[in-house]
């Protein structure tokens, strides 16, 4: 009973620090995007391209959702009135131009990626968005994301209940709910905490059917994890620690719980890649940094230049309550199921580490697959370990818990060691400034 009203008090927190989003504009590039095909979704169900101009209702949404609050977000008030009128006069929004540009061409995103036939991502966040938004209107977008930030907490409470114990599992969810990266992702319309969410859902799912043994178990937990890739493809990423969970199972899988498990995966990812293949060319879409994103944004100039160990010491300046994963990687030979979380983690950032540095870049919301899995391994690593070296978890929880305003700030889209930047300029240090710069574009 206590655990329950424990993890009842950290969805009320959570939700209630992300209440802010609901009422702030949402103009980040990717929430645009996002935004346009949800309307576009709306208006044709089965025209599934950012591709040419959506128009009439559809069309003065978008407009006063993305461009207009852009616009006006900064601008001053007597300026106010003009801005709406300038954009209340546009018929029709093409996202891949720049707003009042689409005559000359002038674009805002890369046509190499996005300007295609057919839209890379998988439908199912596109498909809730637009459903959230039907609901709820404007307010749709961001509570989408703030819903499937609170369904994670409480998967990843379940999660390491059935892993380890109810501590496990309160402290995970406490962190999931404030570390600043899955906060981040619910505090934006994004598409990456319904991913979050799913992929916690898919291992809650797999633990369940490894313990009934049924192969009809297994197949719910794959189609669960197919879910989680019809949201996002890197979902994949997350295989190592599906197969992990096998290996330490008390009783492992037979080729019946196999099959059934591949089978629920490959009913719904092998018909969406093949209608990728058809419409948009490849099985997977090319999404590195072109010459043209290099030019336009110094952004992606910023995160395609960060060193190579960025996701390690970037995730610690960001969120130094994690440096806890490193006592539960002691206790491996101890304690058995941390080997699931810790290949879970490291498969996706090994991957995204290897992606990261051949061009794509690094930025820390990718690792939102891991978080759930880095949450438990810290909150083992806090547990696990004696009092006296537990404590400081207390100091640099609240230090991580900092990172949090980040999230508040409208168009941001990354976390940002805000103590560490604001304590250097303080005391001025040269050589430690270089670490700030990390999240600092220049150009």
């Amino acid at each position: 009973t206590h655990a329950w009203a424990l993890l009842i008090l950290i969805e009320f927190v959570a939700v209630l620090l992300h209440l802010p989003a609901l009422r702030q504009p949402h103009y980040e590039g990717d929430e645009v995007i996002f935004t346009f095909m949800a309307e576009r979704v709306r208006q044709h169900p089965l025209r599934y391209t950012l591709q040419g101009p959506l128009t009439g209702a559809a069309a003065k949404r978008f407009i006063e959702d993305t461009w207009m609050a852009a616009a006006l977000t900064g601008a001053r008030p007597a300026n106010h009135a003009q801005i709406r009128a300038e954009f209340e006069a546009l018929d029709e929004a093409q996202v891949l131009y720049r707003p009042f540009e689409a005559a000359r061409k002038q674009y805002a995103y890369d046509p190499h990626v996005y300007d295609r036939r057919f839209f890379f991502h998988p439908p199912l966040y596109v498909c809730s968005l637009a459903l959230m938004r039907c609901l709820f209107g404007t307010v749709g977008g961001p509570l989408l994301s703030t819903l499937a930030h609170a369904a994670t907490v409480a998967l990843l409470f379940l999660l390491g209940r059935a892993l380890a114990d109810i501590r496990i599992g309160l402290l995970a969810a406490a962190l999931v709910a404030l570390e600043p990266i899955s906060f981040l992702c619910g505090h934006r319309a994004w598409i990456d905490a319904l991913l979050e969410m799913w992929i916690v859902a898919a291992f809650v799912a797999a633990v369940g059917a490894l313990r009934t043994g049924r192969a009809t178990h297994a197949a719910l937990a794959g189609l669960v994890l197919g879910l989680a890739g019809l949201t996002k493809l890197p979902a994949a990423l997350v295989m190592p620690g599906l197969v992990a969970a096998a290996l330490v199972a008390p009783r492992r899988p037979g080729w019946q719980q196999a099959l059934a498990f591949i089978a629920g995966v490959a009913v719904l990812m092998v018909p969406w890649l093949g209608i990728t293949k058809w419409r948009y060319g490849a099985f997977l879409p090319d999404a590195y940094p072109t010459q043209w994103l290099m030019e336009h944004y110094p952004f992606v100039r910023m995160v395609v230049g960060r060193p190579w160990h960025f996701y390690l010491t970037g995730l610690l300046l960001v969120a130094p309550v994690f440096v806890y994963c490193i006592p539960a990687l002691v206790k491996l030979r101890n304690w058995t199921w941390l080997w699931i979380p810790t290949v879970w983690a490291a498969g996706v950032m090994a991957v995204l580490t290897v992606m990261g540095v051949s061009g794509q870049g690094l930025q820390l919301r990718y690792l939102a697959p891991a978080m759930p899995a880095l949450c438990l391994l810290a909150a083992a690593g806090v547990l696990y370990v004696r009092w006296w070296w537990s404590m400081p978890a207390i100091a640099l929880g609240a230090v991580t818990c900092v990172s949090l305003a980040a999230a508040g700030m409208p168009g941001n889209a990354e976390p940002a060691p805000l103590f560490l930047m604001w304590y250097l300029q303080q005391v001025g240090v040269e050589v430690l400034k270089a670490l700030a710069d990390l999240w600092i574009p220049s150009g």
